[in-house]
């Protein structure tokens, strides 16, 4: 599966469990993302959008058989698209927000917005 964040830009999402609906069904994030959830709706918020949409999969890295966790989280306003994947290896996961098609990590918008 695919998400199309611009002509240019989309995300495939690995083959697994995956699940999707209005934010309200959306999972539990884990203690962290949670946060930034919040951040990143507060900020939203402000500006006359919110957080409305998810896609979340759950897949198994077939060597190691460790589950790992990819979500995509979309605004109302379809301006922004933020992206957790995590990787195999240490370091190799991501944690960014599309805003408008420019790539920023998570940490670095919220800053910049906060």
């Amino acid at each position: 599966m695919s998400i199309k964040i611009t002509d240019k830009i989309k995300i495939d999402f690995p083959k697994g469990e995956l699940t999707e609906g209005p934010i309200s069904e959306k999972p539990n994030l884990g203690a962290h993302q949670e946060k930034y959830f919040q951040k990143i709706q507060s900020i939203l918020e402000e500006n006359g959008s919110e957080l409305d949409y998810f896609w979340y999969g759950i897949f198994y890295f077939s060597d190691t058989n460790r589950k790992a966790v990819n979500f995509v989280i979309k605004s109302s306003c379809g301006r922004l698209y933020w992206r957790k994947y995590e990787g195999n290896v240490s370091g190799g996961g991501q944690n960014v927000i599309f805003f408008d098609g420019v790539k920023d990590k998570v940490n670095d918008w919220i800053e910049k917005n906060n």
